[in-house]
Order: C-alpha cells, then structure tokens, then sequence
C-alpha cells in the first residue's frame, strides 16, 4: 500500500494486544484512526472507479446505456444528450448540445482513467 497511513499487520496485532492488555497509548489510538481512514477512503475510491467503469461497460442493452448516460449527462450538464427529443421552448442548438456531449464524454473518460490510475498506483508498492 502505498499510503503511509495503513499500518503493517505487525503493526496491528501490536496494537491489537496493547487493547487487550489495556496499555493502548492516545498515539497508539491515533495510528488506528488513521489507519481506519485510510483505508476507507481507498475503498471508496475503488467504489468510485468501479461504479464510474460500469456506465461504460454497461449492461449489454444499448438503449438502457444510452438512456444511463444521457440521464447523467442531463443531470450533470442540463443539457439533453444528442438523439434525446427536446421540447421546442428550451431551443438548445443542436450542434452545441453534440459539443457538450462530446466534452462531457471526454471529461468523464479522464476522471475515470485518472481513479483507476489511482487504484493501480496503490497495487504497485
């Protein structure tokens, strides 16, 4: 791991008797929620990835995909996204919406590719 943070098993089972025997010191407290920490921000991290990777593997139904994204990207933008019908009073120019789909696609890439980067980066040490 590469968190300085998440503590060797060593570590703990040290701790873990010092619980037991009723010797914990508050830096020996401090360790554990630190560590706590640590590790649940890694794990929603890893949740953020996987639940992100999973709108673009999908379910195998294009027109459920295509309806998931175009609800996020509604939710996300305001913007109805390109082959959705829009009522006529909101008169957004189509060429612009296709803009902003495109942008908010390539954004969306970026962010997960940099969390699971981030994941993998943890794997290596």
């Amino acid at each position: 791991m590469s968190d300085p943070r998440i503590l060797s098993e060593d570590h703990l089972r040290t701790l873990f008797m010092r619980i037991a025997h009723k010797h914990l010191t508050t830096s020996d407290a401090m360790d554990l929620v630190n560590h706590v920490d640590a590790i649940t921000e890694e794990r929603d991290l890893l949740r953020q990835t996987v639940e992100a990777a999973h709108d673009y593997v999908g379910t195998g139904n294009a027109t459920e995909d295509f309806e998931a994204l175009a609800e996020r990207f509604y939710l996300n933008t305001g913007f109805m996204a390109p082959g959705k019908s829009e009522p006529l009073s909101v008169g957004t120019n189509y060429e612009l919406r296709k803009q902003k789909w495109q942008e908010w696609l390539e954004a969306d890439a970026v962010r997960i590719r940099a969390a699971i980067a981030a994941v993998l980066k943890g794997d290596e040490s």
